[in-house]
């Protein structure tokens, strides 16, 4: 029920939302609007059709042989007589008329021609008029949502874009309209959520509204009542200070901080610089920011939905979901060396026709410890800028074609991206992002691709982290098989040359890289270096869509995969390392499974942290 209120709240708020500020400008208009132009009529004259009565000899009705009607009129059009037989009363007189109009002279049924309704159009138009069109419009007239009979239109063709409509049956000018005439009327239908032009503010989308409205006040107050019990909601004119101890379980190490009581703590452990890996920004969705809290702690909807049982038993809570002022103690499975920190661009270059290796600099020349496959967490601004591939390699321009440029707008969001290289490599952070495109290039590109994608050397962004979650099991003289694809080389690269150029191990190590094309093996010529001056390294691409000149192995990474694993070998002695899509990875995995690999052995990272 929690979670469902959240997300009727979200989106009937948007909807109210949208609709008061449409309230807003159209209240606004009304008040500041000129009165008069908006009618239309500024230009509309009174005009008068009523002839001289000496002129003519009325027959009589009875005479000319009609049924009697409910109610008869005499009317003038055009300086003749009709009589104007009514057969039935409606309320309005834009409804449907059970009327006959005939002359009174000579009893012949009248009709209004075109030029009849030009003439009576010009009568009643003050302005200049130069060249009109006219047509016979039958209802729905879209400017007379309520007019029921057919009408001539006659456009003028002045300055104001001036249209008379003249009735068809009765010669009586129904309305003028105008530019000011018709903004008036778009804002009344802005106003009055008359979005299906009835001409009525009883409409279904009023109804709607009113009914988006009550979920709104309920669905809002179910939340309250959730955030009071979990006494995350509470009336304060400042923020009390806590003190709270702080526990690192990998090294036993204890402190003590200062926290203010009503903040999160994944709040108020940044402020202090504990950061803990969080890739949703704190909505409570991606289950990352875990810690042991007390005991006794309280247990919310977005624990139970992202943490197991068996991790709320032992303590594990979500700490963007939990206040200071409900804990005692904090314990962290492990102390990181996460910093906030500013990242310079220094290079930018594609490196297959998707990815582009961006390469930055930290601005406070701050040394980063890290453990290889580690990943920092991108701040993306609110922006608006322009995605742009004019930079693409010629090379790489025909996987491009059809793509055009796009005009971005969003929200400030959080991205992670895996660190290509290891820490003592080079003082420099590389990242190998992939340019997320539309399938079929329809529709919008990813926004934390395009926005680090589109940077310009010199440009800085701000950023958390590194967080090391996916690395090699230290110490370790097991058989090491590492298995990867697109920008799911990230991680494992890094890994792998941490093993061999920064611990110098000897491990017998596999490297399966799959892609589609010659073209998509990311950092290929590094990985046959590295295979031809090592014996313990084996790097095997693998391609999906090769051309006719491959020589190497075909298909998909989980198709070729028995082939290198050797049944009569141990299978607890070898380490598998898995990072790419996730339709890759659930493959890959079962087939391990399959052949008898235990969990223990399979370390992955599953891209679970947003990088689009």
């Amino acid at each position: 029920m929690y979670k469902l209120s959240k997300t009727v709240h979200k989106w009937a708020s948007l909807f109210v939302g949208i609709q008061l500020l449409i309230w807003l400008a159209t209240g606004l208009y009304f008040n500041l609007m000129d009165h008069e132009k908006a009618t239309g009529n500024n230009n509309r004259q009174h005009v008068s059709q009523i002839g001289n009565h000496q002129d003519f000899v009325f027959k009589p009705i009875k005479s000319l042989g009609l049924p009697a009607p409910k109610a008869l009129n005499l009317v003038w059009i055009l300086g003749e007589p009709y009589y104007q037989l009514k057969y039935e009363l409606p309320a309005h007189a834009e409804a449907l008329q059970d009327q006959l109009v005939v002359h009174a002279v000579t009893g012949t049924s009248f009709q209004l021609t075109e030029r009849d309704a030009l003439k009576i159009a010009k009568q009643s138009f003050t302005g200049t008029v130069t060249e009109p069109i006219i047509s016979f419009v039958q209802p729905p007239i879209d400017n007379l949502p309520k007019q029921k009979t057919a009408v001539w239109k006659v456009q003028l063709g002045d300055v104001d874009n001036t249209e008379v409509f003249v009735n068809a049956y009765t010669g009586e000018v129904v309305g003028h309209f105008n530019d000011d005439r018709r903004l008036r009327d778009l804002m009344f239908t802005l106003h009055f959520m008359d979005y299906n032009n009835q001409g009525s503010f009883n409409n279904w989308w009023i109804i709607l509204f009113g009914a988006a409205t009550f979920f709104l006040s309920i669905s809002g107050l179910i939340w309250l009542v959730e955030l009071v019990k979990s006494q995350q909601f509470k009336i304060s004119f400042y923020k009390e200070n806590k003190a709270v101890q702080l526990h690192y379980s990998d090294n036993s190490k204890t402190e003590t901080l200062i926290l203010k009581s009503n903040d999160t703590v994944l709040e108020s452990l940044a402020i202090k610089g504990v950061f803990i890996p969080s890739s949703c920004g704190g909505g409570g969705t991606c289950g990352k920011c875990k810690f042991i809290a007390n005991k006794d702690a309280s247990i919310w909807p977005a624990d139970r939905q992202q943490l197991s049982k068996e991790e709320l038993e032992q303590g594990y809570r979500l700490s963007c979901q939990h206040n200071v002022s409900e804990l005692e103690n904090i314990t962290l499975a492990k102390q990181l060396n996460a910093k906030h920190i500013y990242l310079t661009l220094v290079s930018s270059e594609f490196v297959t026709p998707f990815i582009k290796e961006l390469k930055f600099e930290p601005t406070s020349n701050a040394v980063l410890n890290y453990r290889a496959g580690a990943y920092m967490q991108f701040h993306i601004p609110a922006s608006q800028y322009e995605a742009t591939f004019d930079d693409v390699p010629e090379g790489y321009q025909s996987f491009w074609k059809g793509m055009a440029s796009q005009t971005l707008q969003h929200d400030k969001t959080v991205r992670s991206y895996s660190i290509v290289n290891f820490d003592t490599e080079t003082h420099q952070l590389t990242f190998a992002v992939r340019w997320q495109v539309p399938v079929n290039k329809i529709g919008e590109v990813g926004i934390g691709s395009s926005y680090l994608c589109s940077l310009s050397l010199g440009d800085t962004i701000e950023a958390t982290g590194p967080f090391s979650e996916f690395y090699a099991r230290p110490n370790s003289l097991n058989r090491r098989v590492f298995i990867g694809a697109g920008s799911g080389m990230a991680p494992l690269r890094a890994i792998i040359f941490e093993q061999f150029n920064k611990y110098d191990v000897s491990n017998p190590t596999l490297f399966i890289f799959g892609a589609r094309t010659e073209k998509d093996l990311l950092y290929k010529d590094e990985f046959q270096k590295l295979e031809s001056t090592n014996s313990s390294f084996n790097y095997v691409p693998v391609l999906s869509q090769p051309s006719s000149n491959w020589q190497g192995r075909e298909g998909y990474v989980q198709d070729i995969l028995e082939d290198y694993i050797n049944q009569d070998e141990p299978l607890t002695d070898i380490e598998f390392y898995l990072c790419g899509p996730a339709a890759m990875m659930i493959e890959v995995e079962n087939k391990l499974h399959l052949l008898g690999i235990d969990s223990v052995n399979i370390f992955k990272d599953d891209f679970s942290r947003n990088s689009k």
